[in-house]
């Protein structure tokens, strides 16, 4: 049976989008390993600096062997990492949550003109 995550669990995890939407690579320069046999290619995620390296058979047109070099805290425990529902519905709570603190929390140090006729109104008193 798949554990069932609780939002507050996963809110503290700093890859989170990349849970939900999975990983946004982009092509970078291979010169910072070398592959034993085939070319080397590599990718990295931009949201969390994953790192996937490819050794590829140019002339078989082949994918020899695949490596990736997580981030720091990005792995979970054999079995335990949460399925992509589970990380698609706590991005959406977390939007939600910074949606509402966005709306509570607007505030001013500009006195509106109302406010300044209140204390103009009390200092005649």
């Amino acid at each position: 049976m798949d554990r069932e995550w609780k939002g507050e669990e996963l809110a503290v995890y700093e890859y989170l989008e990349c849970g939900a939407l999975g990983h946004a690579w982009d092509l970078v320069d291979s010169n910072h390993w070398s592959a034993s046999f085939g070319e080397p290619f590599t990718v990295r995620c931009m949201r969390c600096m994953m790192e996937r390296r490819d050794q590829v058979m140019r002339d078989s047109r082949t994918l020899l062997a695949r490596r990736y070099v997580q981030p720091p805290g990005y792995k979970f425990a054999r079995g335990e990492r949460p399925s992509r529902l589970d990380f698609v519905l706590m991005s959406i709570d977390t939007s939600r949550r910074r949606r509402k603190t966005r709306e509570t929390t607007v505030t001013t140090t500009v006195p509106t003109a109302a406010a300044k006729r209140e204390v103009k109104g009390n200092g005649q008193g």
